[in-house]
């Protein structure tokens, strides 16, 4: 009678648990009301990048490249890693070598919903080749 009130418990207490985590995704966060391309322009990522598909064009001439396809070039947690600046040496094995290890300019200081929203929206940002 203990064990089953006990197991009754323990099973009561992982349901909670498993309802209480917040699984949400970037795409529930983007669907949430961010908007990705509006949180590129807050956080004035077009100073150096263009995103040509989004007709944004850099307002300086700088050697920050264009970011359609920054997605099919790089994986998701590398461009989180390098926007943050979390490490010195952020590897990816898509990057070749003379960018790899290089940090970003600029910290991104954006929440992790806007984060999150931003790769999202870059993700759809695609040439179609």
């Amino acid at each position: 009678m203990v064990r089953s009130l006990t197991t009754t418990l323990a099973l009561a207490f992982v349901i909670t648990l498993f309802f209480a985590v917040d699984f949400r995704t970037s795409e529930s966060v983007a669907a949430a009301g961010l908007d990705g391309k509006e949180v590129f322009l807050k956080h004035k990522c077009n100073n150096c990048h263009s995103v040509s598909t989004a007709d944004i064009v850099a307002k300086t001439k700088s050697k920050a490249p264009d970011l359609v396809d920054v997605t099919v070039r790089h994986e998701k947690p590398w461009i989180r890693k390098f926007i943050r600046q979390n490490d010195v040496h952020v590897s990816c094995p898509k990057v070749d070598s003379s960018r790899d290890g290089k940090k970003h300019a600029i910290k991104f200081n954006g929440t992790q919903e806007e984060e999150g929203a931003l790769i999202d929206w870059l993700d759809k940002q695609r040439s179609g080749k």
